[in-house]
């Protein structure tokens, strides 16, 4: 979700802090926004809900109708979005198959119409799935190296490191 992108700060083993990147508001596909939900006691993030603009339909309405793109309650069945959650949600990603891994990257794209939906090969794949608990560089280079050793393919490499760029980024500025 871009959890869209998600990701949790390690600290002493156990997941600890959130890390959220959010959609492009200017984007390759379709802008996105996202309200974020906070418990007023924890402090935690508790819900997410995106919204997008089809540039296609705005475009041929000659106007905007910003929708509803997904909610992590109804999409991902979470009841909150703290750190074991998010982990639960990683460990079901790891299958690049999974309802849940198409859902991200459908979500991580901002919905763009079907035939411009760019692909999420092994490598980029396994740069998701990585980038989302391990913030080190060499942890996070034998995590994808691990997953995507039965791989013959690595077309998505560049899209990958971008994304996995923007995990580092956001785990350098959370640590600073």
């Amino acid at each position: 979700m871009c959890l869209y992108s998600c990701a949790c700060h390690w600290l002493s083993g156990e997941p600890q802090v959130p890390l959220f990147t959010a959609p492009s508001v200017v984007p390759h596909y379709n802008p996105g926004v996202r309200l974020v939900e906070y418990s007023r006691t924890s402090g935690l993030p508790t819900f997410i809900h995106q919204y997008y603009l089809d540039l296609q339909a705005a475009n041929t309405a000659g106007s905007d109708a910003w929708q509803s793109e997904y909610t992590t309650q109804q999409h991902y069945s979470m009841a909150d979005l703290g750190p074991a959650s998010l982990v639960a949600l990683k460990d079901k990603m790891v299958d690049p198959g999974s309802q849940e891994f198409r859902q991200y990257w459908k979500y991580y794209t901002v919905s763009p119409p079907e035939a411009m939906a760019p692909p999420c090969d092994h490598d980029c794949h396994a740069s998701i799935v990585c980038g989302m608990t391990n913030f080190h560089m060499a942890q996070f280079t034998s995590c994808k190296q691990a997953m995507v050793s039965g791989s013959t393919t690595s077309h998505g490499a560049g899209l990958g490191w971008l994304i996995t760029f923007s995990f580092i980024l956001a785990c350098v500025s959370a640590l600073v």
